[in-house]
């Protein structure tokens, strides 16, 4: 991959989530639901830095059980919406566990490297609705790539399709999910991809 291409999809990456808790786009939702989760989501796509957590401790055992997703309180984070094994068969070769962040209800939850392919998952349980409609009209969000509705998933969903990244944003609920897919070697978005993952993702909402 040439340079700026790995620039490129970074910044894509950055824009896509960077937003996706409205942490960049201006949202009038509490400030406890925003920012936070995003933090991660920086280092995910800046090369040769792990956001895998350090403690053991840390990580949450409640993210390998099967309970819906809505409620973190009940041990429903974005680890839990699509396994290591789902992100394998799409990506064609095991991700390793992913590398699970909340804050304050918000979470996230990252597979894979920046340095060869990622899935990132976010999960914002309460407000989506008014988080979806802003993103799906943010200026910053469209820069990366194509936006189109998406059908057949969740409640309502829109994707965002970029030279080796695609990411479907959707409404479930009052929840609301982004799942992202970065192939660095890809010359075209990896759209089949994103929405399996998203679609099996909703399913647990």
């Amino acid at each position: 991959m040439t340079a700026p291409h790995r620039r490129a999809l970074a910044a894509a990456a950055l824009a896509i989530t960077g937003c996706v808790l409205l942490a960049a786009c201006g949202s009038s939702a509490p400030a406890a639901q925003t920012g936070a989760p995003a933090v991660p989501a920086t280092a995910s796509v800046t090369p040769n830095v792990s956001v895998a957590p350090t403690d053991p401790a840390s990580t949450d055992p409640a993210s390998t059980a099967p309970t819906p997703a809505a409620d973190p309180s009940s041990g429903g984070t974005a680890c839990t919406l699509v396994t290591e094994q789902e992100v394998a068969a799409v990506l064609g070769k095991d991700p390793g566990p992913g590398s699970p962040f909340t804050s304050h209800g918000a979470s996230q939850c990252q597979y894979g490297s920046f340095q060869t392919a990622f899935v990132l998952v976010n999960l914002n349980p309460s407000q989506g609705k008014p988080f979806y409609d802003h993103a799906h009209s943010d200026q910053k969000l469209s820069q990366a790539g194509t936006v189109s509705d998406v059908a057949g998933v969740g409640d309502r969903a829109f994707g965002i399709f970029g030279h080796g990244t695609a990411s479907i944003y959707f409404n479930k609920g009052d929840a609301l999910v982004l799942v992202m897919v970065a192939i660095r070697t890809a010359s075209v978005p990896p759209k089949a991809q994103a929405v399996a993952l998203a679609t099996t993702a909703a399913g647990r909402v």
